[in-house]
């Protein structure tokens, strides 16, 4: 279906132009506005576009559903409610919450070139988050000639809890992402982008959602006409096998979440005992019980009647004082199911969506435990007193096995025999970085490159834009979780504003222009650097191989190195290896 397109501008200052601007989608006219970005770069705007019927009454916890059509004409020129976090109380949550934003600097209706789509999942460990401009503008990457969806899917119990049977399946925030693709697929070229070559990109939580929709078959077989990963994707993915498992136990003082920046901290996806389908059921019956002391049988179908008949409010706050936490969950077989194979088998197969991948860590992802030097070193009195708590959850071993034995080994990948964690604070903060996030994320890399492109880089440059005031300790890295988004997104708060560049030193923003650069011509090319670049030092970048590792560190130079990690990765490999059941869920 054509555009039509009407423009009145009404006033202009020196960072927006509003305009009203109508275009006709299939359900219905939309009205967006103009913005300008901070180089002075005009584009349009939609925000706020419904792709999915409100998820409320029968539809709670359910898999989306198509959107009805509107009558007249629909304002698409301001923030949508954010979806309900377990982590914040805020007066804009809401179960109406299912809305994309379309970003991009032209127009179908100017008849040039289509441009090239990044679609951005937003992160905060499944329980938080939301796609509001003001966080994650995209104004940076607009000034590359390029397209910027984002959307909010639901998350908390939300849009994760299940049942473990066909009642209620699970991952319906999954589901919600893969609808804003088919939307985005079916849509983008009304905004002037190229269905054809659609990029999702995300970041912590995100990232990890990046990995599903590759492990995903929902993601391409069920819907032929809908090939959301066709082009490529880019995953500064946080712990993406560890996110997997419905049940987990809210953080004990070893397992902290520290900060909304590190929702993926320490976040141990399974139990003991291997994942099922029927594990996660327990999460929603605790939840009712903290609702209500009315009992409720161990039948699925009365759990629920019972929760879609409470209010969303009264959902919300018992999901702050459960023992649990909902997240992503492997589903039974059937129609509709988004994830049903054990991750790292499946991975390790090549039984993926076969798509290039840019993908990434920080050089100390962990380093927000510092935030709280006492907390910390608490903390790790309770490591000395029981060793046995560095074993990661997903390392799965025969009763057989001397727990202390394996505990000893894991210790001395960071500290000496002899000596206390308690008093190698910095050292053993790689402990934390390793289990949560470097390590899966290397071996997600290493697997998927036995079948496609895979391009990994370190960022290890440390700036004022990272937006983090945290002092590293002795034996530990500098850069942070989620520092490095700072550098791609235009963020807007009452803390903090990158808007102005020129407040930054030179290294910041030299780094910001090269994050950008890489960022855009991987969605454009499918190579991180597809032509050799001043700005970029020149550099070619190796893909991935499984026995050659390579990849880049983005510091105030960029450096092509070996093996990111290689003595605590190589340590890590040969403790699975050697205690480890196969096969692996996670990893």
């Amino acid at each position: 279906m054509g555009s039509n397109i009407f423009i009145t501008l009404l006033f202009f200052n020196i960072y927006y132009v509003f305009a009203d601007i109508l275009v006709s989608l299939p359900n219905g006219k939309i009205r967006g506005h103009v913005l300008q970005s901070p180089g002075n770069i005009n584009f349009y705007a939609f925000q706020s576009i419904p792709y999915a019927k409100p998820p409320l009454g029968n539809l709670r916890f359910q898999e989306p559903q198509p959107v009805e059509n509107w009558e007249g004409i629909l304002n698409t020129t301001t923030t949508s409610n954010r979806c309900y976090s377990v982590a914040k109380d805020t007066d804009d949550e809401s179960e109406d919450c299912l809305y994309i934003n379309v970003y991009t600097p032209i127009l179908e209706s100017e008849n040039k070139t289509k441009l090239p789509v990044m679609v951005f999942i937003y992160g905060g460990g499944f329980r938080d988050g939301a796609s509001a401009y003001s966080t994650y503008g995209p104004d940076y990457l607009i000034e590359q000639d390029v397209l910027v969806v984002s959307f909010n899917y639901r998350v908390g119990p939300f849009g994760f809890l299940s049942t473990g049977d066909e009642v209620v399946p699970g991952n319906a925030g999954l589901k919600d992402q893969l609808f804003a693709l088919k939307w985005t697929n079916q849509n983008i070229g009304l905004f002037g982008g190229d269905s054809s070559k659609i990029t999702i990109f995300g970041q912590s939580a995100g990232a990890a959602s990046v990995c599903y929709h590759i492990l995903s078959k929902q993601s391409t077989e069920t819907h032929p006409d809908f090939p959301p990963l066709n082009q490529g994707t880019i995953s500064k993915i946080e712990a993406q096998y560890r996110e997997m498992g419905h049940v987990r136990k809210v953080p004990s003082k070893r397992q902290a979440v520290v900060d909304d920046d590190t929702k993926l901290n320490l976040l141990l996806a399974l139990e003991e005992n291997p994942i099922t389908p029927a594990h996660p059921r327990p999460y929603g019956f605790q939840l009712a019980s903290l609702i209500s002391d009315t009992a409720i049988s161990d039948d699925s179908n009365e759990l629920l009647n019972f929760l879609v008949n409470v209010t969303a409010k009264e959902i919300d706050v018992a999901s702050t004082t459960t023992t649990n936490l909902a997240l992503p969950v492997l589903e039974y077989e059937h129609d509709g199911a988004f994830l049903t194979k054990k991750m790292y088998e499946q991975l390790a197969s090549g039984d993926i969506n076969r798509v290039p991948l840019l993908i990434g860590i920080n050089s100390e992802e962990s380093l927000s435990k510092l935030k709280d030097i006492e907390s910390y070193y608490n903390e790790m009195a309770s490591y000395d007193n029981d060793l046995t708590s560095l074993i990661p959850d997903d390392l799965i071993m025969s009763d057989s096995v001397n727990r202390t034995e394996v505990a000893e080994e894991i210790k001395r990948i960071y500290v000496e025999d002899g000596t206390k964690m308690q008093d190698n604070l910095g050292k053993i903060l790689a402990y934390f970085s390793d289990n949560s996030y470097t390590r899966p994320i290397i071996k997600h890399a290493e697997l998927q490159s036995n079948y496609t492109d895979v391009y990994f880089y370190q960022f290890s440059h440390k700036g004022p834009m990272g937006n983090t005031n945290i002092s590293t300790l002795e034996g530990a890295e500098k850069v942070g979780h989620g520092e490095e988004r700072h550098y791609y997104f235009r963020v807007q708060s009452k803390t903090y504003d990158n808007s102005d560049l020129a407040q930054f030193p030179a290294s910041d923003v030299l780094t910001h222009y090269r994050i950008v650069r890489i960022w855009t011509d991987f969605a454009k090319t499918m190579n991180p650097t597809p032509n050799k670049t001043d700005l970029l030092q020149n550099i070619v970048w190796p893909k991935v191989e499984p026995k050659y590792f390579q990849y880049v560190d983005i510091n105030d130079d960029l450096e092509i190195k070996m093996n990111p990690k290689d003595k605590r990765y190589n340590s890590w490999n040969e403790i699975y290896q050697k205690w480890g059941t196969t096969p692996f869920t996670t990893y």
